[in-house]
């Protein structure tokens, strides 16, 4: 696996290619301060390759469920951090 990142806005924006033998996923991350503190935004898209072409819609379900996962539990662990509070990109 090889990820480049292609785009870098510090601290609203990350974009990266990551290249797998199978396929190519392009990702992009956004950040943007809101009242409540940062509100991080997530897009990818997935270009299997060779007869994995054929398994795209299911690939991308079961892509965009773990992803979910992945940031639900980062915001479930960054909230419950005993003492700590939203902190907003402009502080």
């Amino acid at each position: 696996m090889t990820i480049g990142f292609t785009d870098y806005q510090r601290p609203r924006r990350l974009e990266s290619l990551t290249h797998l033998p199978t396929m190519e996923i392009q990702g992009d991350l956004s950040f943007e301060s809101v009242p409540e503190g940062t509100r991080m935004r997530w897009s990818w898209e997935l270009q299997p390759g060779g007869i994995l072409r054929l398994l795209t819609p299911l690939i991308n379900r079961i892509g965009e469920r773990q992803e979910q996962a992945i940031w639900a539990g980062l915001k479930e662990y960054l909230e419950a951090r005993e003492g700590s509070a939203p902190r907003r990109l402009d502080e």
